[in-house]
């Protein structure tokens, strides 16, 4: 997991096209920033526009739990 500052101000204003909800547009521009592997979110429109590779709760716990059971790890 990272924890990310806030993208400039700069960035984020030459990004407002980029999604509908302003206030999430930090959001993804943090996670394409720091290269994260996955954004994990519960929001549609974030989930819709894949601007990075973005995956539910749901499926990150799939994924977890997969990678414990292929490792003989039970949890």
């Amino acid at each position: 997991m990272t924890v990310t500052e806030d993208p400039p101000d700069e960035e984020i204003l030459s990004n407002l096209h980029t999604l509908n909800d302003r206030k999430d547009i930090p959001v993804a521009l943090g996670a394409i920033d720091s290269g994260s592997d996955y954004l994990v979110t519960g929001d549609k429109e974030l989930l819709k526009a894949q601007l990075t590779p973005t995956i539910t709760t749901r499926k990150l716990l799939h994924l977890v739990l997969k990678n414990d059971t292929d490792n003989g790890q039970h949890p």
